[in-house]
């Protein structure tokens, strides 16, 4: 089994999450709360894992975490 990581993003001020895979180009996906977004980025990365083995493709593994920074200005 391979992990990703995944960043959630609150929509503030509507509800809901956008969800992003840093190691998948392309990758967003979208829940009305956290569990439905976790959900459908599951979705989304088996979609784009199954289309790059259609194609032959590599599939990608993350090298590194992900790292976030706050900055200040």
């Amino acid at each position: 089994m391979t992990q990703f990581t995944i960043v959630l993003e609150p929509n503030y001020p509507e509800p809901g999450y956008t969800v992003r895979v840093p190691y998948l180009p392309g990758v967003i996906s979208y829940g009305k709360d956290k569990k439905e977004a976790v959900e459908r980025a599951k979705e989304a990365v088996a979609g784009y894992i199954q289309a790059l083995q259609q194609a032959g493709q590599p599939v990608p593994e993350e090298a590194v975490a992900v790292e976030l920074e706050k900055i200040e200005i």
